[in-house]
Order: structure tokens, then C-alpha cells, then sequence
């Protein structure tokens, strides 16, 4: 294969995303995979817990606590994901703006 084609694949892989997407999709498995890991341990510290209630709050305070940090995180890596990628207007690139530009001094006596 030769240069253009390869650029060419690497145009075709960057026009369907597909980097953001696997990484948006892995961040979205880890984020079920983490919901069903605390919701089962959660369950098993209740279940052989002397006192379940004590454990119970103790247990939803930690998955209180941890939930909204992995949701942000996966919120985080979609916003990444909607503010990339390729422009597809054939817009030309806007023109500088011309303009007058004024600084002043400081004068100490």
C-alpha cells in the first residue's frame, strides 16, 4: 500500500470516529460494570452484616458517594466526544480582522 493510501485510511478511520467511539463505549462498560459490581457488593456486605441496617447506610453512603463520580466521568468522556471531530462545512477559514490596537504605559515620575 502505498502513501495515499494510506492516507486515505487514515481519512476514512477519521471521518467514522472510531477511536472516540471505542473509547466511548468502553467508558460506557465500565460504567455498568461498576453500577453491577457496587449493587452486588452491596448486597453481600448487607446480607452478612450482624446489623444490616448500620450496614445498609454505610453502604449507600459509598455508592452515594462513588456513582456520581463515575457518571461524571462518563459524562466527561461523551462531552469529549461531542466537541471533536472533523468540520464538515467547506467553509473558508474566516479572515483576520484588521483593527486598531491601543496599550497604554505606566509613567512613575
Amino acid at each position: 500500500m502505498n502513501k495515499d493510501g494510506w492516507l486515505d485510511l487514515a481519512e476514512v478511520l477519521d471521518a467514522l470516529r472510531i477511536f472516540p467511539r471505542l473509547i466511548l463505549f468502553s467508558a460506557f462498560c465500565f460504567t455498568a460494570w461498576y453500577a453491577w459490581y457496587a449493587l452486588s457488593l452491596a448486597v453481600s456486605v448487607i446480607q452478612s452484616a450482624a446489623d444490616p441496617s448500620l450496614a445498609s447506610g454505610i453502604v449507600g453512603g459509598a455508592i452515594g458517594i462513588t456513582v456520581p463520580f463515575v457518571g461524571s466521568m462518563f459524562a466527561k468522556v461523551a462531552d469529549i466526544y461531542m466537541n471533536t471531530g472533523r468540520e464538515w462545512s467547506r467553509r473558508p477559514p474566516s479572515e483576520p480582522q484588521s483593527g486598531t490596537l491601543t496599550t497604554t504605559q505606566r509613567v512613575t515620575p
